[in-house]
């Protein structure tokens, strides 16, 4: 049996609630054109010898997010060929960073795509920000062999299964997941510049959040 990634098995959890809910959300929801960052009222901010500063600690000054406002299901469905019937997202614990993980599923008659969305409490160019990084990765991939992938955040590393296909990118602070897997999926590889796109997208949409 092959190793499965977290994220795939996220993304068979989160597609079974929507299926058994009857998720068929409109594809439509507005991108904002700001989000807002974490709040750091009362926190103060420790500069590193790279001059950068760190963020809200312990990732409770992190409002919930609605991870389907970065992309609608237009732009997704564009990206990977097929029409985005639904979409459905939530909000868990990253288990590597214990920040919230805003979640979106968006799902196709036979696709799905899930992103993910958390963050590293690290200091920009601290020991902590690149053990995040590398356990994040680690974590995510579940010993599946990745590659990396230029052009995309501070480090982005690609893994594919027989029915999963899924890119990791690191951009400080934060860590975005996203994985496309279902029936019709037979070649998961011809879908890593949607991926690579719809992580810019996100990447482009979060910053300053």
């Amino acid at each position: 049996m092959h190793p499965r990634p977290i994220l795939y098995l996220r993304l068979a959890g989160l597609l079974m609630l929507a299926f058994l809910a009857g998720c068929n959300l409109p594809s439509t929801t507005a991108v904002p054109a700001a989000v807002q960052p974490p709040s750091s009222a009362g926190t103060a901010s420790a500069a590193t010898p790279s001059g950068g500063t760190a963020i809200a600690p312990g990732g409770t000054d992190m409002a919930a997010t609605d991870a389907c406002s970065y992309l609608t299901g237009d732009e997704v469905g564009k990206l990977i060929g097929q029409e985005i019937l639904g979409t459905k997202s939530d909000q868990g614990q990253d288990d590597v960073t214990g920040n919230p993980a805003d979640t979106c599923v968006y799902r196709s008659s036979d696709l799905a795509v899930i992103v993910s969305v958390t963050y590293s409490n690290g200091l920009q160019g601290s020991a902590q920000w690149s053990q995040d990084m590398q356990d994040y990765l680690q974590h995510n991939s579940n010993d599946v062999p990745t590659t990396p992938v230029s052009g995309v955040g501070d480090q982005a590393n690609w893994y594919a299964t027989p029915d999963s296909g899924g890119l990791l990118v690191m951009k400080y602070p934060y860590l975005v997941g996203i994985v496309i897997g279902g029936a019709s999926l037979s070649s998961p590889n011809d879908y890593r510049p949607a991926l690579v796109r719809i992580a810019q997208l996100v990447l482009e949409r979060v910053k300053g959040r």
